[in-house]
């Protein structure tokens, strides 16, 4: 899988798919069950594809659109704050006013593209502790954060 970047923010992020192996004709659905082997105007955020080969093989992947390259937000929200970025460990995410006593559903990517964490998280007061995990490596992830509304891609350092 290769994605583009949605930088501008607007939804401009891209997925080619380009299938090794198996028998083709190949059947490839996205998230939204989108039959095709690119699609385009696709927000930052992590999407899954399924394959199925003409055998009736099927595989699956997640890859992550991202919004920059840069550390912090990857998409224009209102929906959170989140730090210390970098972090040993111990985030904060602060809910917007508007969002809090929504449920947020929190997921954390790795380098790969794998989900490496994932939870559902409403706060009273409208900031969380996210402790990451121990086995989580150094290095960079990808935190996103889905509220019924909205959706928020940050890039994570852990050290």
């Amino acid at each position: 899988l290769t994605s583009t970047a949605d930088i501008t923010g607007n939804c401009e992020g891209a997925i080619q798919v380009n299938v090794l192996g198996g028998i083709s004709p190949y059947n490839i659905v996205m998230d939204d069950d989108t039959l095709s082997d690119y699609i385009s105007g696709l927000c930052a955020g992590s999407y899954q594809v399924n394959i199925t080969d003409a055998l009736g093989q099927t595989t699956s992947a997640t890859t992550i659109v991202d919004g920059a390259t840069a550390l912090g937000s990857l998409s224009n929200t209102k929906l959170a704050r989140v730090y210390p970025n970098p972090t040993n460990g111990l985030l904060y995410i602060d809910i917007q006013d508007q969002h809090v006593e929504q449920p947020i559903q929190v997921q954390i990517f790795n380098i790969s593209g794998v989900l490496v964490r994932e939870e559902v998280i409403s706060s009273a007061n409208g900031v969380h502790e996210l402790q990451l995990l121990d086995n989580m490596s150094e290095g960079y992830y990808t935190l996103l954060l889905k509220s019924k509304n909205e959706k928020a891609v940050f890039k994570i350092l852990k050290n």
